[in-house]
């Protein structure tokens, strides 16, 4: 019953996941200034404010960004290695044990 749960769970996270847009940065970054202004429309339009007129979209300053660039800062370094040891105790508790041995292993719901 347990996995049936964690697998509608995850079933939901992946249909919401395609929903999300891409990031205007990330558009900005991989030169889709087609896509980058049809997202600001967008934006606009969601929150009823008129967008001003530019004729060109500035062009980021850098463009060599990569998956490491989580790490820049000290405290998303941080935050990544707590989410990083969460996840692995959480995935090893689901893996070992069961809802069943989590219930008898704690004195106050066995049965005597």
């Amino acid at each position: 019953m347990l996995a049936c749960i964690v697998i509608l769970i995850a079933f939901l996270w992946g249909l919401y996941l395609f929903g999300i847009e891409e990031s205007l940065r990330w558009l900005l970054v991989k030169r889709k200034k087609e896509e980058a202004t049809y997202l600001l429309n967008k934006i606009s339009y969601r929150n009823k404010v008129d967008l001003p007129s530019y004729d060109e979209i500035p062009k980021p300053l850098d463009d060599d960004y990569n998956v490491l660039d989580i790490f820049r800062l000290q405290n998303s370094r941080y935050m990544m290695c707590i989410l990083l040891v969460l996840s692995i105790m959480a995935f090893y508790l689901l893996a070992t044990y069961t809802f069943d041995q989590i219930l008898n292993s704690l004195a106050c719901f066995q049965s005597r």
